[in-house]
């Protein structure tokens, strides 16, 4: 799994979704650049094809997920005393 922030793994994700569609729509997509900052990745045509576009795609959604909360559980059947005290308010 890649490691990078969430907000470059957005980035990048909506990079390659973008090209994803290019490529369905018939255009050439030449040269593909995804990243920023210190670490970059360049594509070039030979390497562009659905497929690698697919798997990359695939890789950054499951590093998005891990930065989601997970919902919380509840149990079922549980009980908890209510405390009340005689005095009131």
């Amino acid at each position: 799994m890649l490691v990078m922030s969430l907000a470059e793994a957005q980035q990048q994700l909506a990079t390659v979704n973008a090209a994803i569609q290019e490529l369905l729509a018939g255009k050439r997509v030449t040269q593909l650049r995804i990243g920023s900052g210190s670490f970059q990745r360049m594509y070039v045509y030979q390497e562009i094809n659905l497929e690698t576009l697919y798997s990359l795609r695939q890789d950054l959604m499951e590093v998005i997920a891990s930065y989601s909360d997970a919902a919380p559980k509840f149990g079922s059947n549980l009980n908890f005393p209510l405390k009340v005290s005689k005095g009131g308010l």
